[in-house]
């Protein structure tokens, strides 16, 4: 199997006055050299189960403003934690 990313890294975002700011920024680089940005929130499933949920959008080198709301491309659902 080839390895499809070369490193992920999560960082906890700077605190916000926007209530829909994430809770944690994510960066990805493929193996290819392509990066993709999003963000994470803190969920808790109906079960109780915690998780993180959010969204991830490739990185065009524009403002990570624009990942303050979970993107529809690439949704990252119930990460145990």
């Amino acid at each position: 199997m080839t390895k499809q990313y070369n490193n992920i890294a999560v960082f906890k975002a700077k605190p916000s006055d926007n209530p829909k700011s994430p809770q944690y920024q994510v960066v990805i680089e493929m193996a290819d050299g392509s990066k993709w940005r999003g963000g994470l929130w803190e969920s808790t499933a109906k079960s109780g189960t915690r998780y993180l949920r959010g969204g991830l959008d490739p990185d065009t080198g524009e403002s990570s403003a624009k990942h303050s709301a979970p993107a529809a491309k690439q949704e990252i659902n119930e990460i145990d934690w």
